[in-house]
C-alpha cells in the first residue's frame, strides 16, 4: 500500500501538470489523494467494526484497483478530471489501508508485537524506496503516455495487497 502511495506522491503533480489545461490545477490530483484518505478514515473504522477487518480490507482494494485503472485510462486518454477522480479513489483506499498497521500489531501475541510493529516500520522504509523507483522504471512502459505504466503497476501492487490480505490472518 505504501509503495503505491509514494509512487503517486512522486508522479501525481507531474501527471497533473501534463494533463491540466490550467496549470494552476496541476497539484489537485495529489490533494485529492489526501482528501480521499481523510474522508475515508472514519467510515473505514466503522466498516471494520461492522464487517470485520479482513472483509473491509478486501473490499477496500476495489477503490485502489479502480483508482489505478482510472489513472491509467486518464493518462492514456489525456483526461485531467478522470485522473483527479483516480487519485481520490486511491486516497479512499489509503484511508482504509492506514489501519493495516494497527491490525498488524493487534493480530499477534504480545511476545511478537514489537517485531510486528518493526516489520510495519521496515515496510514503510522499503516503500519509500520502491514507490519512486517503480515510478521511474515504469514511466515509459506505455509509448506516448508517460507514467501510464506507473499506474498499471499500482494496479499490480493493489492486487498483491488483496492477495496478501486474503492469505494472512488479520
Amino acid at each position: 500500500m505504501m509503495s503505491s502511495t509514494s509512487l503517486i506522491v512522486t508522479t501525481a503533480a507531474l501527471v497533473g501538470f501534463a494533463l491540466a489545461t490550467d496549470k494552476s490545477l496541476s497539484t489537485l490530483p495529489l490533494a485529492a489523494q489526501f482528501i480521499g484518505t481523510m474522508l475515508a478514515s472514519i467510515p473505514a473504522a466503522m466498516l471494520m467494526q461492522w464487517l470485520g477487518r479482513k472483509t473491509t480490507f478486501m473490499l477496500s482494494t476495489l477503490f485502489g484497483i479502480t483508482g489505478g485503472i482510472l489513472g491509467y485510462l486518464a493518462i492514456i486518454n489525456h483526461q485531467f478530471w478522470l485522473f483527479v477522480t483516480a487519485t481520490l479513489l486511491v486516497g479512499i483506499f489509503q484511508g482504509f489501508g492506514n489501519y493495516m498497521r494497527y491490525a498488524a500489531a493487534e493480530s499477534v501475541t504480545i511476545s511478537v508485537k514489537s517485531k510486528a510493529i518493526s516489520f510495519v516500520m521496515l515496510g514503510g522504509i522499503l516503500a519509500a524506496v520502491i514507490g519512486p523507483n517503480l515510478a521511474k522504471y515504469s514511466r515509459e512502459w506505455v509509448q506516448g503516455a508517460e507514467f501510464a505504466g506507473s499506474y498499471a503497476s499500482v494496479i499490480g501492487l493493489y492486487i498483491t495487497y488483496a492477495i496478501c490480505t486474503f492469505i494472512f490472518e488479520i
